[in-house]
This record gives structure tokens, sequence and C-alpha cells, in this order.
């Protein structure tokens, strides 16, 4: 018997997590210009552990046995929100984590096949 567990994360998702949670990251050699500007603590691994539980759960109640790039980037706010800590020069400018996340989420790419 197939454990529906065994196949929520195959493929490109796989590999489009890690790269969403290191691109809050000011050190990582990936991190876009506004991060390395406006951040003062990134998402740690746990987010992107958190992240992964998040859309599985949102593709199961939609459903599915898999996960979506959707499912993952209605979760990032939800799950980075209060795991990226911005600095004292984004909160003077007005810029919130949740805009942060917003133009990781534009600024990584979402993986292709290749086909």
């Amino acid at each position: 018997m197939r454990r529906p567990c065994s196949s929520w994360l195959r493929g490109r998702p796989r590999h489009y997590i890690p790269e969403v949670g290191t691109g809050t990251r000011s050190r990582s050699s990936s991190t876009i210009e506004s991060v390395k500007k406006w951040v003062a603590f990134g998402a740690s691994v746990r987010a992107a552990q958190y992240l992964v539980l998040g859309a599985k759960a949102r593709a199961l109640t939609s459903g599915r046995y898999h996960v979506s790039f959707d499912d993952i980037k209605a979760m990032a706010h939800p799950v980075m929100r209060h795991r990226v800590l911005v600095n004292f020069r984004a909160e003077s400018e007005g810029i919130s984590t949740d805009s942060i996340v917003d133009e990781l989420l534009d600024r990584v790419p979402v993986p292709t096949s290749g086909m």
C-alpha cells in the first residue's frame, strides 16, 4: 500500500523552498539587495521546515497529495512574518517584513523542468 505522504514534495518544489529560506539571509550568495539593506536577521532552517509543513497542509485541504508552488507562496507570509526581522533602517523607511517576503517571492525564480 502506498502512503500519500511519500510523494508530497517531489521534484521542483523540493528545491524551491530552501531558495526562499536562504534568500532572507544577508550572507547568502543569492541574496537580493533589499534583504541586504533591510533585514537584520533572516529566516532559519526551521522556517523552511514549517514552510514545508504549511504547504503540505494547504495541499491536503485543497484535496491534493502534492505540493504546488502556489501552496508554498501562500504559506510564505504566515511562516516568515515573525521569523524575518527588519533592521532600524527598514523600520524608519516603513518597510515591513511582508513587503520583503513579497519581493523575495517575486525575485526567486520558480524552477523549471528544462524540457
